[in-house]
């Protein structure tokens, strides 16, 4: 079995410390975060190169809002999503980490006719959809991953 840790986790000032760290402790892979990840990626393939540890998945973390009421925010959210799957791609990992919603709803209320959750359970579908395809067609995974009740109430 590899084990991975997220990087965050480990001490060292340089990418490459924090990989030498991995090594030393045992780790196969390394989990990064998503944000700000673009400019990162020579440092991290570098890293990589020089100890033997992968990159095990990205971590896109609290980026976006997918199920805002806000098209222009879901837009935004979605491009930002893509970069990290691109990132992703660049470093070898085998996926992307996904939170679809974090905190309290967004959108309305619109019982009888939906519940907050049924419009969000519907819209991160659509999401998906596409989303899915375009994984697929770049040869990486999306996990999605659950939070628990006080992250969140999308579980």
């Amino acid at each position: 079995m590899h084990l991975a840790i997220q990087e965050d986790m480990l001490p060292g000032k340089t990418a490459l410390e924090r990989f030498e760290t991995a090594k030393t402790l045992g780790f196969a892979g390394i989990e990064v975060w998503g944000k700000g990840l673009t400019v990162r990626v020579p440092e991290l393939a570098e890293a990589m190169e020089k100890t033997g540890v992968v990159i095990s998945a990205v971590n896109h973390g609290r980026q976006g809002r997918l199920l805002d009421p806000d098209r222009e925010q879901r837009e935004m959210a979605l491009a930002e999503l893509r970069q990290s799957v691109v990132d992703g791609v660049d470093l070898g990992a085998t996926g992307v980490i996904l939170v679809p919603h974090f905190a309290d709803p967004t959108l309305p209320d619109l019982t009888p006719y939906k519940s907050v959750v049924q419009l969000e359970y519907e819209m991160l579908h659509n999401h998906l959809r596409t989303l899915s395809d375009y994984v697929y067609a770049i040869g990486i995974d999306l996990y999605i991953e659950p939070v628990n009740r006080y992250e969140t109430h999308f579980i």
